[in-house]
């Protein structure tokens, strides 16, 4: 009988290679890996233990009052497990071959076993305490598995019974710890009986104990309360069941038994024939499996390395994607940054180019405005000319001096109201020209504060107080330029006896190009001062404006490199990880591919 560790796997055009060095191989890859892939590894180092004691599992399952215990009990002959009429099972107990008879339970916190040997009654009594739903409700005591040993005949070889907690009862627990258990068995022994024969329950069971199990055999417990035809009537309504809602074979073969009736363990049975149907299980079932051990084995033991591979190179490949999501974040951000800065650039660029555009837009309407204001005032300087000269021919006095000598205040008040409606038709416009970009600044600056995610890029708000947006007042012109400006006028001729109508008219023709020439020259000065206002204060802005923007993208790319540093190192360790996973994830799926 050939050695199970050396069991080889045929491989077209390579030399053979045995499931004992693919194990060990296999393991090499889990180093490192960390505790997320300890089950994995557990699953890989089971193999490999199984190899090395040639350990066959067969797990005996089925929903719960099947007489799972009962059935083992006599099977083995040690009436050792606990039964009774409500669920029982709640912790799965290993039956091994050993040289004495004993039983431990062992625990999931590091308490030391409870082991009890030789008194099968004292046994049993440990094992209704530890491992029943009624004295370790919800398993308070944290038992992980309950061993029996004993020398049994059924046991030898390296056949392992496994006693599961029933599937399908009130006890939630119980059946996903039957569910745990089907990845380690090689082969199962599902009970059946006859109330009721095939529940929806037990379908659905099966459908998931396919998935990892190579062999199971049907057996119909209870069979002490069927008559031959009623248990003729449930074999034909279970291998219907079997092959229409599982695939299996219609002549799926399925033993019946009576585990009650069957020879109690320790009572004189000489001359009595068994009609319990265990002896059948025995030799069909039991003897079968011992006689395809290794090939069962190999066979159990390949699935399941092959499983194990598999599950592992699928979670390898989701972490290397956790690490890459990561990576792939992390460019992302930093590309946007980027963005972020160059946007900051031309947005900068935008903005101090409109400002000329303001500026241009500002004298159009300053020009606009002083036209309007403009004629105004000549007229105003007619009428005030005109009166001047009435009340100067009516004083008997010259109007030509009456004018020179009065023209200067009273043009001084006029043009000042000019001024002051000038400015504040001005005001408006003009702080909304200085506010806009500010505005447009302060919103740039707190996107760039969103995108890095940090309160030291620069966004307060303008002071324009210290900036001066006012347009400084127009001084005067010096009343002697005014007397002066009289002085080169024409004197007009007027004849003596004239009338006072020709007198003004005479007179008011030969002021008001003085005047009007005084209007113009003061206009232009007025218009050159606004527009230079103007200009200082939009140059402020633009001065101020091209330092702020200057710092926010200064900040920025301080920021950017800030986060691609620490980026930068993070993600040369992330690609070293990255590179080793991918080459174990590469072998683990290369292995798997040698596993038939």
């Amino acid at each position: 009988m050939p050695d199970p560790t050396t069991l080889p796997i045929a491989q077209p055009q390579e030399e053979a290679i045995n499931i004992d060095d693919l194990a060990a191989r296999s393991l090499s890859l889990f180093d490192g890996l960390g505790e997320p892939y300890a089950p994995l590894r557990r699953q890989v180092e089971d193999v490999k233990q199984r190899l090395f004691y040639g350990e066959i599992r067969l797990a005996v399952m089925g929903q719960f009052k099947r007489g799972k215990s009962t059935f083992i009990n006599r099977l083995v002959g040690l009436n050792v497990l606990p039964a009774s009429v409500v669920p029982v099972t709640s912790i799965p107990t290993f039956l091994r071959w050993g040289p004495e008879t004993r039983c431990a339970i062992r625990f999931f916190d590091g308490k030391h076993d409870v082991v009890v040997q030789r008194s099968v009654p004292e046994m049993s009594a440990t094992l209704t305490a530890y491992v029943t739903e009624e004295k370790n409700p919800k398993n308070r005591y944290c038992v992980s598995e309950a061993v029996v040993e004993c020398d049994n005949a059924v046991l030898k070889n390296g056949t392992v019974l496994i006693d599961t907690p029933g599937f399908g009862s009130t006890y939630v627990h119980n059946t996903k710890t039957t569910v745990d258990l089907i990845k380690g068995c090689d082969a199962v022994l599902f009970l059946l009986s006859a109330d009721p024969p095939f529940t929806q329950s037990e379908v659905e069971f099966l459908k998931e104990v396919k998935r990892y199990v190579p062999r199971i055999f049907f057996i119909i417990n209870k069979i002490d309360q069927l008559t031959a035809e009623e248990l003729t009537t449930l074999d034909s309504f279970v291998k219907t069941v079997l092959a229409s809602d599982l695939s299996f074979a219609t002549d799926t073969p399925l033993f019946h038994v009576s585990a009650r009736n069957a020879p109690v363990p320790g009572a004189d049975q000489s001359g009595r024939p068994d009609a319990s149907g265990m002896d059948v299980v025995k030799t069909e079932i039991i003897d079968f499996m011992v006689r395809e051990k290794y090939f069962t084995l190999s066979q159990a033991v390949t699935g399941k390395l092959k499983t194990a591979l598999e599950a592992a190179a699928q979670k390898i490949a989701e972490d290397c994607r956790d690490i890459e999501e990561p990576m792939a974040a992390a460019r992302r951000r930093g590309e946007t940054l980027k963005q972020q800065c160059e946007q900051v650039r031309r947005k900068a660029d935008k903005e101090l180019s409109l400002i000329d555009a303001e500026i241009k837009a500002l004298n159009d309407y300053v020009d606009k405005t002083l036209y309007s204001k403009k004629e105004a005032l000549r007229a105003n300087t007619v009428a005030a000319i005109a009166r001047l000269v009435d009340a100067a021919l009516a004083n008997r006095a010259n109007p030509a001096s009456t004018v020179r000598s009065a023209f200067g205040p009273l043009f001084d008040e006029m043009f000042g109201h000019v001024f002051l409606q000038v400015i504040t038709a001005l005001a408006r416009p003009l702080r909304k020209a200085v506010d806009l970009p500010y505005a447009e600044f302060a919103k740039t600056a707190e996107e760039a504060r969103r995108a890095f995610g940090t309160e030291v890029i620069p966004h307060d708000e303008p002071d324009r107080t210290a900036m001066g947006t006012e347009i400084p007042n127009f001084t005067s012109a010096r009343p002697e330029y005014t007397v002066s400006a009289f002085d080169t006028m024409r004197q007009p001729s007027v004849p003596l006896f004239c009338g006072k109508e020709t007198k003004r008219g005479k007179y008011s023709e030969a002021l008001l190009p003085v005047a009007g020439g005084i209007i113009d020259e003061r206009f232009e000065q007025l218009s050159l001062h606004i527009k230079n206002s103007i200009r200082k204060i939009c140059e402020a802005c633009r001065k101020d404006l091209l330092e702020r923007y200057g710092s926010l993208h200064d900040e920025m790319k301080a920021g950017l490199e800030e986060t691609e540093r620490p980026e930068a190192a993070m993600n040369e360790h992330a690609r070293e990880k990255l590179k080793t996973l991918l080459e174990k994830r590469q072998a683990l799926e290369e292995l798997a591919k040698l596993l038939i």
